[in-house]
């Protein structure tokens, strides 16, 4: 096994409710505070895994999701995935949010903000709670 491969097979297994209010990474930078990148899910709590997550910016921002970094998955009325990119890249991810708004939605996406733009924001679709794994998703985590 590679390095990858035991982090994916880690992230698989680990639910996101282990991680709710763990910090990722540490803020000490005010530049980074400016690179926010901010995602509220329709998410069923108990239902996600680590995985999940990396799907979802694999979805979102495809092989710039590289360069997002997870800093905080909180638990409010939804779940609330807090990121990180560096400044530069914000138009890019951006552009890619709003290239695939379609299958975000379909991830039970609610919003994406991005260094303090609203990106993409929907109303709750109470018919689509229940945090089952779309094909899209499932097929990221394989990868």
């Amino acid at each position: 096994k590679n390095y990858n491969d035991s982090i994916n097979e880690f992230c698989k297994s680990i639910p996101t409710t282990h991680a709710y209010g763990q910090e990722f990474m540490q803020h000490t930078s005010e530049s980074l505070h400016k690179s926010k990148v901010e995602f509220v899910l329709e998410w069923d709590y108990d239902d996600k895994k680590l995985s999940d997550v990396q799907s979802l910016l694999r979805i979102a921002f495809h092989d710039k999701a590289k360069h997002v970094m997870v800093r905080k998955v909180k638990r409010g009325n939804s779940v609330i995935l807090i990121c990180y990119a560096p400044p530069h890249h914000h138009e890019e991810l951006k552009r890619l949010v709003k290239d695939n708004e379609v299958e975000l939605t379909n991830e039970k996406v609610l919003s994406v903000t991005i260094g303090g733009d609203v990106i993409l924001k929907r109303k709750p679709d109470d018919k689509a709670k229940g945090g089952v794994r779309s094909s899209k998703i499932s097929k990221a985590i394989a990868q």
